[in-house]
């Protein structure tokens, strides 16, 4: 009779044991779950040097995770000097942040990409600090919901600000050439004759910095492997994208059809971006007829609607535009030969 009672005792101080053990593994688990209401936001900046360019990054996470999960009042995001306060690394509203890519552009600026995770709690407080009123947008359950949002909001921000500082370095992506064949007769009296010009583009430094800048921004911000089965179990729509550069082809996937159209948009001007050159003869500018191109194929937009981007390596053959200039025999006599000179930047965008 001891010995049952003993062990009656017994299993109730382990059936104690074990129930205070879950209450407590709950309760842990929900406390970090209080405790950490953050978002992991990849973003990017732009700036005159690291620093610049780098809290440029940091404004952008903060204004867009104050936007999704507190407030989207304007009078706040708009308010410089509450910003830059805000997004501070000093004041715990950016718990984090990783370089994913830092970069100077041929114009000396920084362009950088960072994987930032905000503290929605503190930035709370921090904003309510300021006698400003807020509140928690929404159920945080939802919180996963929103910050797929979040994701597919930045992405587009992200390659829109990257489109933005490719445009001036891919004008000067490219380094030419010109020759000139022997004349051709266009009429039985050899009056007038027909030059045959051929100006050679070939891919500079300037296009190997975009195409590796495109790469590391893609690889930075497009889904990966775990989001993509996601957002394929949640029968959601994504975006493929191929960029082919030094004989390496790399998928990715993006969110949003908008972020897929910016990038169909930047590769369909890279005929303006080839054509950044002029031509004189005889110290007159030259203008071509029946120009006519033999070029590498830059992009290209598959059955699926996905996009291929395709840079050239540095030193090879990009384009050979082809024209023929008409002269008479009186002129080919005085002709001393043809030049071709880069244009150099006529188009600017900045910060977007």
């Amino acid at each position: 009779m001891e010995i049952k009672l003993l062990n009656y005792i017994s299993m109730k101080n382990q059936l104690k044991i074990f129930v205070l053990s879950v209450i407590l593994i709950i309760g842990n688990q929900l406390y970090a779950q209080d405790a950490e209401k953050t978002v992991t936001l990849t973003v990017s900046g732009a700036g005159k040097t690291q620093e610049i360019a780098k809290q440029s990054a940091l404004k952008s996470a903060i204004e867009q995770t104050f936007g999704a999960f507190i407030s989207n009042r304007k009078e706040i995001l708009n308010d410089t000097v509450v910003l830059e306060q805000i997004a501070s690394i000093s004041s715990g509203n950016i718990k984090s942040f990783e370089i994913l890519n830092e970069s100077q552009l041929p114009d000396s600026t920084w362009g950088i990409t960072l994987r930032t995770i905000v503290s929605i709690n503190k930035l709370q407080s921090f904003v309510q600090a300021k006698g400003i009123s807020v509140e928690i947008k929404g159920n945080l359950f939802a919180a996963n919901i929103k910050q797929q949002l979040l994701n597919e909001q930045g992405e587009v921000k992200a390659i829109y600000q990257m489109i933005s500082l490719l445009h001036e370095p891919m004008q000067l992506a490219y380094d030419y050439t010109i020759k000139s064949n022997d004349p051709l007769a266009l009429d039985a009296e050899s009056k007038n004759w027909e030059i045959p010009i051929t100006v050679i583009a070939k891919a500079n430094k300037n296009n190997s910095f975009c195409a590796n800048y495109m790469i590391k921004n893609i690889s930075a911000f497009s889904l990966t492997e775990e989001e993509l089965s996601n957002y394929r179990n949640l029968n959601k729509q994504v975006f493929p994208i191929k960029i082919i550069y030094n004989g390496l082809s790399q998928n990715y996937y993006l969110r949003k059809e908008n972020s897929l159209q910016l990038l169909k948009t930047f590769a369909a001007q890279w005929e303006f971006y080839i054509n950044r050159f002029s031509i004189t003869c005889d110290s007159k500018k030259f203008e071509p007829t029946n120009s006519y191109y033999n070029y590498h194929t830059f992009c290209q937009i598959e059955k699926d609607n996905s996009l291929t981007i395709s840079y050239t390596s540095e030193g090879q053959i990009a384009a050979e535009i082809k024209s023929k200039d008409k002269k008479t025999l009186l002129e080919i006599e005085q002709l001393t030969g043809y030049s071709v000179t880069p244009i150099g930047i006529k188009s600017y965008i900045k910060n977007g």
